[in-house]
């Protein structure tokens, strides 16, 4: 799946939970009205805008290319910051649909419990994000490792093969004259090695049943 998609996805699916969250809360409450109703849609909006604008900022700057030293100082100011600048929106809305009692933007009493609770939404939202960056980065690093001893795996048969068959070849011409029984049985051997062989760079996995009859061959 696309990697926007996903992020739309998560993004949507996310906050819509939130909104869920406060909206059985209001139910438990039975403070649910129209307006608080709008209110919750408001807020979840705001979210949604603010979260994706804090992506396109931290893709701008590269923060996921980022080492942790270095990138956790940035993620916590710009949790700050945002929570900071979400809060008069927040209030606005709530102000709007008369949920908050309060009448001034600058109690501290409100601004100290919406601030914790955007730090907290925030700080997940960070955590959820560069956590999945870094395990799809581990996960391409692990694929191209893979990549890479596959190769060197593949390198090795192709020089060691040709030395093995020239090998097993004048065995098999010593063992003519020698005992000739012996030698019919060796090339019928030598057969089911390469037929293995030959499996075995068509598949990935191979049944230990064959592989230990080719390790008697």
């Amino acid at each position: 799946m696309n990697r926007n998609v996903i992020y739309w996805i998560c993004q949507i699916g996310g906050w819509s939970s939130h909104a869920l969250f406060n909206f059985l809360f209001l139910v438990s409450r039975d403070e649910l009205s129209p307006a608080a109703i709008l209110g919750i849609v408001l807020s979840t909006l705001f979210f949604i805008l603010f979260s994706h604008l804090y992506r396109l900022y931290i893709r701008k700057k590269g923060w996921v290319r980022l080492y942790f030293s270095k990138l956790i100082p940035r993620v916590l100011i710009a949790i700050f910051v945002l929570s900071f600048i979400n809060y008069p929106f927040q209030f606005g809305v709530a102000y709007f649909v008369e949920i908050s009692k309060s009448k001034d933007l600058f109690d501290f009493g409100a601004f100290f419990l919406s601030m914790t609770g955007f730090v907290i939404l925030y700080f997940g939202w960070s955590l959820i994000y560069f956590l999945y960056h870094y395990v799809e980065e581990y996960n391409k690093s692990l694929k191209w490792e893979a990549s890479v001893n596959e190769f060197e795996l593949n390198k090795l048969k192709s020089q060691l093969n040709p030395h093995f068959i020239f090998n097993a070849l004048n065995s098999i011409r010593a063992l003519v004259d020698e005992n000739p029984s012996k030698s019919k049985e060796a090339i019928n051997q030598l057969s089911n090695i390469l037929r293995s062989s030959l499996r075995m760079d068509k598949q990935k996995l191979i049944p230990f049943e064959e592989e230990l009859k080719a390790v008697k061959d």
